[in-house]
């Protein structure tokens, strides 16, 4: 496998990766990833907080406080945790299967797929395998928006944006 390096310029300070092009690939797709699954940890933080400032006498405990407390939590407990404030099974499962997918991703892909003696086929179809979850992913946060706007009378709008065009999109 070859190795080929691409400089990236990060403001003026040049960014060198050494990989191949089916490295770059996968990585890159294993870093949307995993920026994703962040973005989705922190958005159950948020919502956790947001209910528990809704339902405490006015001021305690402070919306900042409880996004400190749960921003220490790993993905398992925040679900934990939002299951016993939402009681709805068919988002605990979804939850739960965001849980199961992401822990694959994040502690087992690379093994599971056999990086780095991968053929192209196998770096192919384990980049397919990151774009389906990523995909799952995508479709999981609005889920769960739209049971906390009906269910919980959160006033949740969720938004997506196009970089290229401008173009904003309500889709909560």
């Amino acid at each position: 496998m070859t190795k080929k390096a691409i400089t990236l310029m990060v403001d003026d300070q040049p960014v060198v990766f050494s990989f191949s092009d089916k490295e770059h690939a996968l990585f890159l797709s294993l870093g949307a990833a995993l920026a994703e699954i962040q973005s989705f940890e922190t958005s159950i933080a948020f919502w956790l907080s947001s209910l528990a400032t809704k339902k405490a006498p006015k001021g305690k405990p402070s919306f900042e406080d409880e996004i400190i407390i749960h921003f220490e939590k790993t993905l398992g407990r925040l679900i934990k945790h939002f299951m016993l404030e939402l009681h709805n099974k068919d988002i605990a499962d979804l939850l739960e299967q965001v849980r199961i997918k992401r822990n694959h991703i994040v502690h087992n892909f690379l093994r599971a797929n056999g990086w780095p003696l991968m053929s192209s086929t196998k770096y192919i179809a384990a980049i397919r395998e990151i774009d389906d979850f990523r995909k799952f992913l995508a479709d999981a946060e609005p889920a769960v928006c739209r049971h906390l706007s009906d269910k919980e009378k959160m006033n949740i709008r969720m938004l997506t944006y196009d970089p290229i065009t401008g173009e904003i999109d309500i889709i909560v």
